[in-house]
C-alpha cells in the first residue's frame, strides 16, 4: 500500500470513528454488534456461533449460490424470547429477493418443514420475507436502507442449541442482515472490532449486487477484521 493510498485509508477510518461514536451519542442509531460473514457455511457442523442471542447483533451475510443456506447457532441455559428479524439492502437487484429464515432447536414451538435435515427431535419455525410493498428505513451505522422483514419474538424455554438458518425456497441469491437480539450491550473493548466493521459495510464489501447481477463474477475480499467474534 502507498503512502498516499495509506493516508486515504487512516482518514476513512477516522471519519467512521468519528461517525461512530456521534451516532451513539447522539442516540440516532441503537448499539447493535455488525458482524460480516467470514466463510459460508455447509451445515450445523460449521454453523457460525452467536455468543449470546439477547444481545443486539447485526449479521451481515450473502446467498451465493442457488440452494445456498447459512447456518448460525446459539446456546441456552435458560428460558429466553429470542428477537429476530431478516433484512434485504434495497436495490433493484434485491426487489423480488425474499429469503426465509428457520429457527431449529429441541424447544421450537412449531412443527414447519424446511428444506434441510434437521436433528432428531428438533422442529423447526419458518419465518418468511413480507409479500406485496415492503417497508423500507435507513441504518445510519453502515448508511444503507433496508426492506423491512417481520419482527418476530420467540419462546424458547427448552435449554440447548438452538439454530437460525437462512436461505430462500426460490433459490435466488442475494445480500441480508440478520438482526438477533435486542439487548444493547456495547463494550469500549468491542470498539475496535466494531469500527473495522463499519468501516468495510460503509466501503462495499457486504454488496455483492453487482455479483448477483451478473456485472461481477468474484467476490470482495473478506480477509479483514469482522467485527466483534460471536
Amino acid at each position: 500500500m502507498g503512502p498516499l493510498r495509506a493516508s486515504v485509508s487512516s482518514l476513512s477510518v477516522a471519519a467512521v470513528t468519528a461517525l461512530l461514536l456521534i451516532l451513539l451519542a447522539s442516540g440516532q442509531a441503537s448499539a447493535h454488534m455488525p458482524i460480516i460473514e467470514k466463510k459460508d457455511t455447509a451445515g450445523f457442523a460449521d454453523a457460525i456461533h452467536i455468543r449470546d442471542p439477547a444481545v443486539s447483533w447485526a449479521i451481515y451475510g450473502f446467498l451465493e449460490k442457488p440452494g445456498d443456506a447459512d447456518y448460525y447457532y446459539f446456546d441456552l441455559e435458560d428460558g429466553l424470547n429470542v428477537y429476530t428479524e431478516l433484512l434485504v439492502p434495497v436495490s433493484p437487484v434485491y426487489e423480488e429477493f425474499r429469503p426465509s429464515y428457520a429457527i431449529v432447536g429441541p424447544g421450537v414451538p412449531g412443527n414447519d418443514a424446511v428444506p434441510f435435515e434437521t436433528a432428531p427431535g428438533s422442529s423447526a419455525l419458518v419465518v418468511d420475507s413480507p409479500g406485496g410493498a415492503r417497508e423500507t428505513f435507513y441504518e445510519p451505522f453502515g448508511g444503507i436502507t433496508y426492506y423491512k422483514g417481520i419482527p418476530k419474538h420467540t419462546m424458547l424455554t427448552v435449554p440447548g442449541r438452538y439454530y437460525v438458518v437462512v436461505y430462500d425456497d426460490r433459490l435466488m441469491r442475494g445480500d441480508y442482515v440478520l438482526a438477533v437480539g435486542e439487548k444493547e450491550s456495547f463494550r469500549l473493548r468491542d470498539l475496535p472490532g466494531v469500527i473495522a466493521a463499519v468501516f468495510r459495510i460503509r466501503t462495499g464489501a457486504v454488496d455483492h449486487s453487482s455479483i448477483v447481477s451478473g456485472n461481477s463474477e468474484t467476490c470482495p475480499a473478506n480477509n479483514s477484521p469482522s467485527g466483534p467474534v460471536i
